[in-house]
């Protein structure tokens, strides 16, 4: 259709319409439009190119090399797109064939065939004898830096055969703990106390006839061979009658919680299975024992009572626990069958009767103390 002009004629102006005009611009414009496109987009192509073929370095005697690290290095742009991100769900479903091709007919890609012209200069000369062999000692010098350390190197089938390098190693980073955390150990059962006897985890509980401490209410920890041997918690308003197991006993200022003597008759288990457990190689089958003090101990805060370590825990089974109770940089055993206030000391450690706490750690610090009877036992914070 030919596009509309202006005419006229004698007296008469003749305009074409508006919309004639603008739905067909000039084919000038359309060309120059077109052309502009070309050029940018030839010059988006090009550069892309040159970054794309400069970013890795392209084999030099096969195509199909040159050619799979292409499809490798467009694989790995398309990706990184935003816009086309959703390609690699795509292909985590569906492999790349065409990678799995290129390694089926060019075993030059991934380094399982040699070239024949290569093959004579990787293969090189067969290694020197033992007994050609000439070990050169170097002089002994005293050592600056303990983090520094010469290694002596062998060298073959060079000039400098028999000479000796010296490699200096790079100084160890010093690694600087913050304050309350502490390294984790790896060494598990190996530097863990030995299990105990069995003796002293299988058999009768020992007869206890009578106590010197004044019973009353309160919570006792006691040891009874239910489930293999279990520890729990006794919350009564009236002293024990029978004090065979009877560990620990806290006399209470304040009356504890009436769900304490509802929920299982007052009764609560907190650890089982004791028998086999302490009998365990493994530190972390034995600690739940451990815990079970703790979480007893734990009960004075709440009615600022205090506690009293009776005549059972002397004997065995269960196993003897040794308290340890920390102040001011300083601590000290818990004695048996007197009043012990345990809102006066700040860490509460419970650890094995046959471990010695100055063995392990000779610092006093209460972070340290903390940490170190909670790898050999149980603490607590008060």
């Amino acid at each position: 259709m030919a596009s509309p002009e202006l005419s006229q004629g004698p007296g008469v102006l003749v305009v074409p319409p508006v919309d004639a005009i603008n739905s067909h611009p000039p084919k000038v414009i359309q060309f120059h439009i077109t052309l502009w496109l070309m050029v940018a987009l030839g010059v988006t192509l090009v550069s892309f190119l040159y970054k794309f073929l400069t970013s890795f370095e392209l084999c030099t005697k096969h195509l199909c090399c040159n050619i799979r690290i292409l499809l490798c290095e467009m694989r790995v742009y398309i990706c990184g797109i935003p816009s086309i991100r959703i390609l690699t769900f795509w292909e985590a479903r569906h492999p790349c064939y065409v990678m799995g091709i290129f390694d089926l007919c060019c075993a030059c890609c991934s380094g399982n065939t040699v070239a024949p012209e290569d093959y004579s200069q990787r293969k090189g000369p067969c290694t020197a004898a033992a007994g050609d062999l000439e070990i050169v000692e170097a002089p002994t010098e005293p050592v600056e830096d303990a983090t520094t350390e010469d290694v002596s190197v062998v060298e073959e089938g060079t000039p400098s055969r028999g000479a000796l390098s010296q490699v200096n190693k790079r100084p160890l980073k010093e690694c600087k703990l913050k304050s309350g955390h502490r390294r984790i150990t790896l060494s598990g059962a190996v530097a863990a106390v030995p299990p105990c006897s069995e003796a002293e985890c299988v058999g009768e509980i020992p007869r206890v006839p009578s106590s010197a401490v004044p019973l009353g209410g309160g919570a006792y920890l006691v040891y009874s061979l239910d489930n293999n041997g279990s520890m729990k918690i006794k919350f009564t308003k009236e002293p024990l009658r029978v004090l065979d197991g009877v560990l620990a006993y806290i006399k209470p200022t304040t009356e504890f919680a009436p769900y304490h003597y509802e929920n299982g008759d007052g009764c609560e288990v907190v650890a089982t299975n004791v028998q086999n457990a302490m009998r365990s190689q493994y530190a972390s089958d034995r600690k739940p024992f451990y815990e079970a003090w703790t979480k007893f101990l734990k009960l004075t805060v709440a009615v600022r009572g205090v506690v009293y370590f009776l005549e059972a825990s002397t004997l065995s089974p269960p196993p003897k626990v040794t308290v340890l109770l920390h102040k001011d940089g300083n601590w000290k055993v818990a004695e048996k069958s007197c009043a012990i206030d345990l809102r006066q000391y700040g860490v509460i450690g419970v650890l094995p009767s046959s471990l010695d706490y100055g063995s392990v750690c000779s610092s006093t610090d209460s972070v340290k103390f903390l940490n170190t009877c909670d790898e050999y036992g149980s603490s607590l914070l008060m």
